[in-house]
């Protein structure tokens, strides 16, 4: 073996000079490995073991990828290039009446103060619509996934290295038809449910609340306890405000107030009027106390500790100014998201390991997404539901231990899309789309 002092360095080839350098690099990263090593406790050890233990899925799923069909890409760039012109030409129309002068809408700056200022409505056809367009590798869709991509655990998707493809977590459901199962292939999606309310329930521990989502839909419950109507879901889904029902926004109204969401704030994130939120948030408080002392028991925590604990021992340190209210959110949604996150990780883990017949594609945050031989549906689905449920032990603010399993539900299909019949002409859309089996 050659040795060289590196204090002395000697003249050397410029082949030689990279292999001292990449020498010197593997032999710095042990030691900083060996330091940090030494730096952690069980917790930590726990977390980072964890993660490490996912990087073979990740990796599959990276080099994998997903199939997409070309004719049915090419007819989702034709029905947002479409649409995109009827929008372009509403759009003028509008500013005709509501703007000082010409509208551009390639200018974010003026479609935020046009929309969010005047109208009030989010667009998205321009980013649904660079979908259509990304490069791929033969003719499959590949992402990054990244598992210690954020704080709190979820993992985090961004454009493949070798730019073929892009985020795989953010894919809009009109696109995700275009998304199809490799031949003789079934493509399924596992959806937990209610999961962000259900981890909201146990940590907080409020008998209400947690009655609700164990009765199997905390949002009709929510909306039938604010407006004062029956209990049950045919009254919660009547049109209530704009194209929303009372479900719709209690649904997005209860999300935002568990994560302590200010009236102002969720009234221009729903696109509801102030006054309604202000009279939700009312009501919903008052139904549900264990949730308000859940929100300040969380605030004493990381203003007396600095750090948060999950379920599955996780423990994240709010650096920021712990009284802060932005601080103060961040960790009130931490655990749940956490929680949730990592649920469905490890539920990609073990399929991985234990199904070599399923072939995993995607993680959404609280979905699983893969394919399998379509012919074997009837053995493998009862298979995989298995694999995905794990127990949880959520500890409330009092101490007290519930073990509970988040439920999920299993859809399949030949493309990732949703099937569904449309309400005004009885049609099924996207009939080789996902569809619920029990």
């Amino acid at each position: 073996m050659k040795v060289i002092d590196t204090a002395n360095m000697p003249a050397l080839s410029e082949h030689d000079q990279q292999l001292v350098y990449c020498g010197l690099d593997s032999a710095l990263t042990l030691e900083i490995d060996a330091a940090l090593d030494a730096l952690m406790d069980d917790t930590a050890r726990k977390t980072y073991e964890g993660e490490r233990s996912l990087l073979d899925p990740v990796v599959y799923m990276m080099n994998r990828g997903m199939l997409i069909d070309p004719e049915k890409r090419d007819e989702v760039a034709r029905d947002l290039t479409a649409r995109k012109a009827i929008v372009a030409a509403t759009l003028n129309e509008l500013a005709g009446y509501v703007w000082d002068g010409p509208l551009n809408h390639n200018s974010p700056l003026q479609l935020k103060k046009f929309f969010f200022e005047a109208l009030a409505i989010p667009p998205d056809i321009d980013k649904v619509l660079s979908a259509t367009t990304k490069g791929l590798l033969d003719g499959r869709w590949h992402a990054n996934f990244n598992i210690a991509g954020t704080d709190t655990g979820r993992w985090s998707s961004s454009s493949h290295p070798f730019d073929v493809g892009a985020n795989l977590q953010n894919i809009d459901d009109e696109v995700r038809r275009m998304f199809v199962a490799d031949p003789g292939m079934e493509l399924f999606s596992c959806d937990q449910q209610g999961a962000e309310s259900r981890a909201v329930a146990y940590l907080s521990g409020d008998p209400g609340y947690i009655k609700g989502v164990e009765d199997g839909d905390i949002h009709t419950m929510v909306a039938a306890m604010t407006w004062g109507f029956e209990f049950k879901r045919e009254l919660a889904d009547r049109k209530f405000y704009r194209d929303m029902s009372y479900r719709d926004v209690a649904k997005r109204l209860g999300h935002g107030s568990n994560y302590l969401g200010q009236a102002k704030t969720l009234s221009q994130l729903a696109v509801v009027e102030l006054e309604l939120v202000e009279e939700f948030q009312k009501r919903y408080f008052k139904g549900f106390p264990g949730i308000v002392a859940w929100q300040k028991w969380t605030a004493q925590q990381i203003q007396t500790k600095g750090y948060l604990l999950t379920p599955f021992g996780r423990r994240r340190f709010l650096w920021d100014r712990t009284r802060e209210d932005t601080t103060v959110r961040q960790a009130i949604a931490m655990v749940p998201q956490s929680t949730i996150g990592e649920y469905t990780a490890r539920a990609i883990e073990r399929i991985y390991r234990n199904m070599p017949e399923v072939e995993v594609l995607n993680n959404v945050h609280d979905a699983v997404i893969g394919q399998y031989d379509k012919n074997k549906r009837i053995d493998l689905k009862p298979r995989i539901m298995d694999h995905l449920e794990e127990e949880i032990a959520f500890t409330d603010i009092l101490g007290v231990v519930r073990r509970r399993t988040i439920p999920w539900e299993f859809s399949a299909g030949l493309n990732w899309g949703k099937s569904f019949k449309d309400k005004k002409t009885g049609e099924q859309v996207n009939p080789n789309g996902l569809k619920v089996l029990t």
